[in-house]
């Protein structure tokens, strides 16, 4: 065998996303994983690639040629230098200057030469997915998105990687780079390369697979050949995996009689000729119908489902326990709290600021690995700042070798304010959509009777600030996984002398982030114009709008009390 899960088990805060008790894929073999958004596809390709380690179980590769030999181990994925992982937004890991840059950083060579062997890389990657007017010096920030997820999918291919993991390949192609990118794919599969593919065009893929998995709720409800799962559409529908064009046309078929009803098969095994026959006789008669039997039920309402990798922690517009609060009551309390805190010297109201800070996190239930998260951060700018200020190094910057305690207790106190201030930055817009926001500060805006230009543009300039708050942690939380994705086969590399320049990394995940916030900026405006957001009124109606409730009150006393409290005990040890 090839891959081999034993006991895999993925849980998130306390959730089970994904859960596998035995699994295996021979060498050869292209599976497609299918289910419904939120089932775990992403998570099990997360997992088999090593960018996700299980909570529990064990993954075994095979390295060699040979299943019962030595070489088969159970060290992690992504150790393994011939497994190429092509994740879902694959555009979102191209850093290099040029085509040629790319290409040298996958293949380990230098730029010159990658251009003089340009021909080569041509017939061989380029070619067969219609990438024939590529050039060295060609700029993929400048092309398609689908240009540039073919160009992934080259560079994923020019590997020779022995496994291949494909998280919806196809997703925003053409019919034409469609086509290119399949055929690609079974000329790898038939070279002998293992293929797992992730993938909701089941017309395209279940006709070239092996075998498929279904998975349900994270986890897999099915494990077969094809024509198995095509016999059985109720499966996919009772899955949340709505039907294809094709398996749609093949249970009418079947209902009508123009199929056997037995055969397990897919449209390409029935004769042309015959079916065309068939067909013309059912519709000259009138009895071609569409079925009202079982054969194609509705779906089920399965209820609320796992989310994907990138939306774990309460994405853009999702409603949290913040949400709970009144937001202009809870701007009320971090805003005077945060004056309070900046008047703050002494260990007394710093205390008292940290243990106000900590309640509120916990009044909004604040995600724990968020805040921790922040405070990582936070504690290595500390560490830097103190180590800096209060370390003498001796020779030949000083004369001896010190540390001063007192200076480093001065500069914590100075310090410990920025951990509020970075656990209030969270809470200001949390539970809230930009829109929302930028309703509310229109609607305050109007009830001071300010001019209506003044409404609109304090609406859209609050409604850009906190979407371009939750786009920058997204896009970068995006970047990295494309980087961790393309760069599986280095990692064991980055010994010796290569991990000197393992900090030059940065710029490969920095880089494309910049480019992706100028282009998320343009967009974002061009689709605000098209939407004549700078000439109607700003929408004030979308902010919420609610009766205080008993927390309502009992979280703004919370607040105002330690904001006195703060205040109170500054001004006392001041004297």
């Amino acid at each position: 065998m090839a891959i081999k899960l034993e006991q895999v088990r993925v849980t998130t805060n306390g959730k089970v996303r994904l859960d596998v008790p035995e699994l295996s894929v021979g060498l050869g073999e292209l599976v497609v994983v299918i289910g419904a958004n939120g089932a775990g596809k992403s998570t099990l390709l997360d997992v088999l690639a090593g960018l996700s380690a299980p909570t529990e179980g064990s993954i075994t590769l095979h390295h060699g040629d040979d299943t019962t030999g030595p070489d088969a181990s159970t060290r992690p994925p992504s150790s393994n230098t011939s497994l190429a992982y092509l994740y879902q937004t694959p555009e979102t890991s191209l850093f290099g200057t040029n085509a040629s840059e790319e290409f040298a950083f996958t293949l380990r060579r230098s730029v010159d030469e990658i251009v003089r062997q340009w021909p080569i890389v041509q017939a061989k990657s380029l070619s067969p997915l219609g990438l024939l007017d590529v050039s060295p010096t060609s700029l993929p920030p400048t092309w398609s998105t689908g240009t540039k997820r073919k160009f992934a999918y080259a560079l994923a291919e020019a590997q020779s990687a022995k496994y291949l993991l494909l998280d919806e390949p196809t997703a925003g192609l053409d019919a034409k780079a469609r086509s290119a990118v399949l055929c690609q794919l079974q000329r790898q599969v038939a070279n002998g390369q293992t293929a797992i593919v992730s993938t909701h065009d089941l017309d395209d893929f279940l006709p070239m697979a092996t075998r498929v998995w279904l998975l349900d709720g994270g986890r897999i409800v099915f494990d077969g050949p094809p024509e198995a799962i095509c016999a059985e559409p109720e499966r996919l529908l009772e899955a949340g995996v709505g039907l294809s064009p094709g398996l749609r046309l093949r249970a009418m078929l079947r209902e009508t009689g123009l199929l056997p009803g037995d055969t397990a098969g897919t449209l390409d095994d029935a004769a042309p000729e015959q079916l065309g026959a068939k067909l013309r006789i059912a519709l000259a008669s009138g009895d071609f119908q569409a079925p009202r039997s079982k054969a194609v039920p509705q779906p089920l309402d399965r209820g609320e489902r796992w989310s994907d990798p990138d939306d774990r922690e309460g994405g853009e517009g999702r409603r949290t326990p913040a949400a709970d609060i009144d937001i202009r009551l809870r701007w009320l309390v971090l805003t005077a709290l945060t004056i309070a805190i900046a008047c703050a010297g002494k260990p007394a109201p710093l205390a008292v600021a940290v243990a106000a800070t900590i309640g509120i996190l916990i009044a909004l239930r604040t995600p724990l690995r968020r805040t921790m998260r922040l405070t990582a951060g936070w504690a290595v700018f500390a560490i830097l700042t103190l180590a800096v200020s209060a370390l003498q190094l001796g020779p030949p910057f000083h004369a001896h070798p010190a540390f001063h305690a007192q200076a480093a207790v001065q500069d914590l106190r100075e310090i410990v304010p920025y951990w509020c201030y970075l656990q209030f930055s969270q809470l200001y817009v949390t539970g809230f959509t930009p829109l929302e926001v930028g309703a509310l500060f229109a609607r305050t805006f109007g009830a001071l009777r300010l001019p209506q230009p003044w409404q609109r543009t304090t609406g859209v300039i609050a409604m850009l600030v906190t979407r371009y708050i939750s786009a920058i942690d997204a896009m970068y939380r995006q970047q990295v996984r494309a980087y961790e994705a393309r760069t599986l086969g280095r990692r064991s590399h980055a010994r010796g002398t290569s991990r000197a320049w393992a900090w030059l990394r940065i710029v490969h995940i920095l880089t494309p982030l910049v480019i992706r916030l100028i282009q998320f900026g343009e967009t974002t405006a061009d689709a605000m114009a098209a939407r004549l957001i700078f000439i109607r009124p700003f929408p004030t109606n979308a902010a919420p709008r609610r009766r205080w409730t008993w927390r309502d009150v009992g979280f703004t006393a919370f607040g105002l009390v330690a904001t006195t409290a703060v205040l109170v005990l500054s001004v006392c040890e001041k004297r």
